[in-house]
């Protein structure tokens, strides 16, 4: 009696483990899968400029909001979406710093070379990018970005022997989406980006040939 009774119970724990570990493997197929995404350096300019000297490209500086991988959407009642799903990389100012540093050495329009703020070696120029804006617009009336963004530009003057701020600007772009779908946030975020960024190339470049 006892031995049955106990085959009895080894069957249930059996069939119960098994249909545990079952449903297990199902959550994790249905688990949805994390899609990455990077920013890319696009439309190379030639701006035929040769300035001597080194300019160093500083960490670029973000509110906290943005100091991750994660995207956010604000949407028309005043909520906000997080996605999971859809991410950058890695954080999206080092991606920034990234750019900044391949699309000025792409440029070649300072013949000392660029830097980054971790280089031991002494700049001839700094320039310092702060991002103060980005973010996601679904309404319905409009899917949009909004990007904001301060640089500054320091460098050494006839009057003086430290470097000191001689150009500041600030630039605000407004980018429309196709539509509300989350494929077509990424590419319009690594669009509006490089041409920001080659907007700075050509100020700088301005700026230091007065």
């Amino acid at each position: 009696m006892n031995y049955k009774f106990n085959t009895i119970i080894s069957h249930i724990l059996i069939l119960t483990l098994v249909f545990f570990l079952y449903s297990c493997i199902n959550l994790r197929e249905d688990y949805p899968k994390i899609n990455y995404y990077e920013l890319k350096s696009i439309n190379h300019i030639d701006f035929a400029y040769d300035i001597d000297g080194i300019i160093q490209i500083r960490n670029v500086i973000v509110p906290p909001s943005i100091d991750n991988e994660f995207v956010f959407i604000h949407q028309n009642d005043g909520a906000t979406k997080k996605l999971y799903y859809n991410r950058w990389n890695e954080n999206f100012d080092l991606q920034l710093h990234r750019i900044l540093l391949e699309k000025f050495n792409t440029a070649n329009v300072f013949n000392g070379g660029v830097i980054s703020q971790s280089s031991i070696i002494i700049p001839n120029y700094i320039l310092e990018v702060e991002l103060l804006q980005l973010q996601i617009f679904d309404t319905p009336d409009e899917n949009y970005i909004d990007f904001k963004a301060k640089i500054s530009l320091l460098n050494y003057t006839n009057k003086s022997l430290q470097m000191e701020l001689t150009f500041t600007k600030i630039y605000e772009i407004h980018k429309t989406r196709e539509n509300s779908k989350i494929s077509n946030i990424f590419p319009v975020i690594n669009e509006l980006t490089n041409d920001f960024i080659d907007q700075i190339i050509q100020d700088v470049v301005l700026e230091v040939n007065k």
